[in-house]
């Protein structure tokens, strides 16, 4: 199941989108619409609190600006697919900071609307497959590697900081540091963030687009730096 919300302030727009989502992808996709990017962003991040998997929205809200909004919603929610729609290609150098995945001219064509949401799907389903298993609590759980910000050791406990849920796993440190990919640093002795969640590294730690400092050891910090630098400079 895929959730997609889509913003348009013309009616006509979301009820098209409606129509063709659904005839091409029911029962696999919820669609949700809404015509005010206030609406929208507290939907998105204050109702599901990130629980959507493709954004569509217009790039031009009548006096809202919906880059901004899908600016918002990404550095918040990174997993979030961004698809821009507009009627006014002219603005389209200024989408690349809200990194959508397909862009849209009105009047859209269907065909290009179901490009759109297929590369959409196909992302989200490539990161999918990016997980690793874990037991807690005598259940065995699939981790989507995307969606953990950090992970913090305490009291020989690994709690795991997944989207919008905290849970704990009886494990080693070390052990599940041999787990992870690459974009995963060990920042401190009790500490694994996810380099994707990153906004800004600072003298007080790692700051993360949720608002939390991870702590870097100053032991860590030289080689922190160094991997982030890394990092940042592969996304250029």
């Amino acid at each position: 199941m895929y959730k997609i919300v889509a913003c348009d302030d013309n009616p006509e727009v979301t009820t098209y989108l409606r129509s063709v989502i659904e005839e091409n992808y029911y029962p696999e996709v919820n669609f949700i619409a809404f015509s005010s990017k206030f609406d929208l962003i507290d939907y998105t991040c204050e109702t599901v609190k990130g629980n959507v998997d493709i954004l569509m929205i217009d790039i031009n809200l009548g006096e809202d600006n919906g880059i901004e909004a899908a600016e918002l919603i990404k550095q918040r929610y990174p997993h979030i697919k961004v698809i821009f729609v507009t009627g006014y290609i002219i603005y389209a150098k200024d989408i690349f900071e809200a990194e959508p995945c397909f862009f849209l001219v009105k009047p859209i064509e269907e065909t290009r609307l179901i490009q759109a949401v297929d590369k959409a799907i196909a992302l989200i389903q490539e990161e999918r497959q990016r997980c690793i298993s874990v037991v807690t609590r005598g259940e065995i759980r699939n981790l989507q590697l995307s969606q953990i910000r950090f992970i913090e050791n305490r009291n020989r406990t690994l709690i795991i900081r997944e989207k919008n849920l905290d849970f704990e796993v009886h494990m080693k440190l070390n052990k599940f540091e041999e787990q992870l990919p690459e974009n995963f640093f060990r920042c401190h002795q009790s500490y694994i963030v996810n380099l994707d969640h990153i906004r800004e590294l600072t003298n007080d730690g790692a700051l993360l687009y949720s608002g939390e400092l991870v702590p870097v050891s100053r032991s860590k910090y030289a080689d922190m730096k160094k991997a982030f630098l890394k990092y940042l400079g592969q996304k250029l």
